[in-house]
């Protein structure tokens, strides 16, 4: 096997608690050849401390201290601090599976050009401690990089950063994460990177991600996570080249203000639902028409 270094950015903020088991998961990766960027993102408890004593014991932890940015900014400085030809990111609350990069790395390094990722396992958190969901999704991988980008448009929190693996330049070529994004930054930046890239997922897990009250998206209302994603795919879109996206860009928002009215209608908020039907509508009349054509085909069909 090539022995590349594989750069791990890990942002951190108040992660005491947590970033002793996500460091030891990186540092007794199979694959040793690493180097592991702490981007400590201006936390005020133990981080620090805790990051030092590991570099103590092993010469490939480096440690950034940043004033409080987000973990946009936070990745994208340990991206411009990363020696490797390779970047993998961890969050500090997570944990790789020990065979993780070596897995990916087999493939990647036979294959240039790829963003390679893989499922998670989760950890919910209980009163007395964390139980394991040992459910994975599974993905499907594409040929062609317009379906690989069809497939991910459509198909949103398929790439979970802390699966990601791929080369530095190809973050260097889009410019990173974009840190104007308050949430949904990551698969902002998939999107961009699946306009140059193909995607190749291993279907397994790579991880454990845990689920607990502090994460970012739990201190967010359901209300925000969907605009904040929306915006990440309308940013995406207006910025694209039109001959580059896999369909219409009034397509593809109309069907994300769609998808969004659903979801909150699901949750019981009507005038939310409301607001965000008549979006879409505005946005392509003829994608809502399409879409009413299907719903009465097919209880014909089912009749």
């Amino acid at each position: 096997m090539d022995h590349e270094i594989v750069s791990v950015i890990m942002p951190a903020f108040n992660s005491e608690v947590y970033i002793s088991e996500a460091i030891q998961s990186v540092v007794q990766q199979t694959y040793p050849h690493l180097e592991l960027i702490v981007v400590d993102d201006g936390s005020t408890d133990k981080t620090r401390e805790i990051v030092d004593g590991y570099m103590r014991g092993d010469s490939r932890i480096r440690y950034i201290h940043q004033k409080n940015s987000g973990p946009a900014a936070a990745r994208n400085r340990g991206i411009q601090a990363a020696r490797g030809k390779y970047v993998a990111f961890l969050d500090s609350d997570d944990i790789w599976f020990l065979d993780k990069l070596e897995k990916q790395m087999d493939f990647i390094t036979s294959h240039s050009g790829y963003v390679v990722y893989g499922g998670a396992r989760y950890l919910w958190e209980k009163p007395g401690g964390f139980v394991e969901s040992e459910d994975t999704k599974t993905f499907q991988n594409f040929d062609t990089i317009r379906e690989n980008l069809e497939y991910l448009l459509f198909h949103p929190n398929l790439t979970i950063t802390s699966t990601v693996l791929l080369e530095k330049s190809m973050l260097e070529k889009v410019k990173g994460f974009d840190t104007t994004l308050s949430s949904s930054e990551d698969d902002n930046l998939y999107f961009r990177l699946a306009l140059h890239y193909k995607f190749y997922a291993l279907n397994e897990a790579v991880f454990y991600r845990r689920r607990h009250g502090n994460n970012v998206t739990k201190k967010l209302t359901r209300t925000r996570i969907i605009e904040n994603r929306y915006h990440a795919v309308q940013k995406f879109v207006q910025q694209s080249p039109p001959e580059l996206l896999p369909r219409e860009k009034s397509y593809i928002l109309s069907s994300w203000a769609l998808s969004s009215s659903r979801e909150f209608k699901r949750n019981g908020k009507y005038t939310d639902y409301l607001g965000w039907f008549l979006k879409g509508f505005f946005i392509s009349p003829s994608y809502y028409y399409k879409q009413l054509d299907r719903k009465i085909k097919k209880i014909f069909q089912n009749a």
